[in-house]
């Protein structure tokens, strides 16, 4: 068809019916006004030819773009570049779909702009998936959060017997006339210590939950300390022993987008084997926590030795839905830290039976 870089009337014809059936196109004005658009924006967007000639082209704007997209837009085209990026439109019928756009100015013999050519791409069903992928993230992060509020709870009962029975004590000097200032400034102390210990449990937690985004160069045993500083109280609770090993020599530098969405995938992992070990009753309960360098990645292992998963449950254990602690769990845990492992750290992360035990690996890439 394209031999000696040639096509007959005919071919050419032929192509631009197909361009007017699958590519979504306009046409405007230099003022955004529709001059001529494509059958497939019109099946895409609702409206007919006959409704859209004429109008401007925010006919199809979705007031969920901001306005600020449209003001970049519009000094990149008049400047007689090219624009492209993704846009959220509004259907006729109140819908809404989502585009890859590339905007051209159209340009005269004299290179005076006389209006503009755009050629779209519907990514409506990615951006759908990724929204649902969202809220599923956001319904694990409000599992996790009612279940870090109880481990509050529990971390809260000490310092509050505290502070209660130091208050008795020195109501009863008081009531007694044997209160001195040695007893206050004790009772002082005491309470003050609580008080600050409460106060850190609240940060530490509040922390957790922030939706946090700016990149942060940090070290990776951080970011696990962190984690592993969140969820002691529960593994010890519990009877669970957690240990990090690592080689302090080398060099642990990182860099992450979210400490949150680091902190919730480990949380998640020793969460799981701590629950375990108290379903299976495990006597010498234990975490290990193994961390190496492999050339460009890290190599993260949290293995337990609460007995294992069912083999009919292990090669299926990422999947939405599927979980191992039967109607007690939801079975977004593990399917969200797989989510967020592979698309927001560009990681791995694979489960493997060992030593009477379950062991999780995650792969990471290293700074540089």
């Amino acid at each position: 068809m394209f031999s000696n870089n040639k096509m007959d009337p005919n071919e050419i014809l032929q192509c631009l019916t197909v361009a007017e059936e699958i590519l979504i196109i306009s046409v405007t004005d230099t003022r955004g006004i529709i001059q001529d658009v494509s059958n497939a924006f019109c099946e895409i967007s609702g409206y007919t030819k006959e409704e859209l000639i004429g109008q401007p082209h925010n006919i199809v704007r979705h007031p969920d773009t901001p306005s600020e997209t449209f003001t970049g837009l519009w000094e990149t085209i008049q400047s007689g570049k090219q624009w492209r990026g993704e846009i959220k439109n509004r259907r006729k019928d109140g819908g809404y779909y989502w585009v890859i756009t590339t905007i051209f100015p159209r340009i005269d013999t004299d290179g005076k702009i006389i209006g503009y050519f755009s050629v779209r791409h519907d990514i409506t069903a990615l951006k759908q998936l990724k929204e649902k992928e969202e809220l599923l993230k956001e319904q694990s992060r409000n599992a996790s959060m009612g279940e870090m509020v109880g481990i509050i709870a529990h971390q809260w009962i000490q310092p509050i017997s505290i502070i209660s029975v130091q208050n008795s004590n020195l109501k009863l000097k008081m009531e007694l006339d044997n209160l001195t200032h040695e007893d206050i400034d004790q009772t002082y102390h005491n309470i003050n210590k609580s008080i600050e210990y409460i106060s850190q449990t609240v940060n530490n937690f509040k922390n957790f939950f922030k939706n946090d985004k700016v990149a942060t160069d940090t070290s990776i045993i951080e970011l696990v300390e962190y984690a592993i500083e969140l969820i002691l109280p529960f593994a010890k609770e519990n009877g669970v022993k957690i240990s990090l090993n690592y080689d302090s020599d080398l060099d642990w530098s990182f860099v992450t987008t979210s400490k949150n969405d680091f902190a919730h995938i480990m949380m998640n992992l020793i969460k799981n084997a701590v629950e375990a070990h108290v379903d299976n009753q495990t006597l010498d309960a234990n975490i290990l926590i193994d961390l190496s360098k492999h050339e460009a990645s890290y190599r993260l292992e949290v293995c337990d030795n609460a007995g294992g998963i069912p083999d009919e449950t292990l090669p299926n254990i990422f999947d939405k839905n599927v979980s191992t602690k039967g109607e007690k769990g939801t079975g977004l845990g593990l399917y969200m830290t797989r989510l967020i492992i592979e698309q927001h750290f560009k990681g791995t992360i694979n489960v493997d039976l060992k030593d009477e035990g379950t062991c999780f690996t995650i792969n990471l890439p290293s700074k540089g």
